[in-house]
């Protein structure tokens, strides 16, 4: 778990909505910027896992704790995102920079 500076200057409001969840990764998507560096794909990896973990609500105790932690997950990233860093979240961070440099 860690983090580092936005490298591209360009890329620090993008870092921001990409936090925002599944919409986060659909405008990485759209815009293309997911496929521009690792930083934005990382970003994109992570934003739509825990994007989807939020979903998990609607199921009793479990799915609430799951829901819970991916939107800390979630706001703990916008907020770096914030302040111009990227964010490598625990659990799937990992996994999410391998799939970032084509792994």
């Amino acid at each position: 778990m860690g983090s580092e500076p936005i490298k591209n200057e360009d890329n620090k409001v993008m870092a921001i909505l990409g936090w925002l969840g599944i919409l986060g990764a659909i405008i990485l998507i759209a815009t293309g910027k997911k496929d521009e560096d690792e930083q934005m794909a990382t970003i994109f990896w992570q934003s739509l896992l825990w994007g989807i973990g939020c979903f998990f609500s609607v199921i009793p105790i479990l799915g609430w704790i799951i829901a819970l932690i991916s939107f800390i997950m979630l706001v703990v990233g916008f907020i770096m995102a914030i302040t111009g860093k990227v964010w490598v979240s625990p659990l799937i961070g990992e996994w999410a920079v391998k799939k970032a440099k084509g792994g």
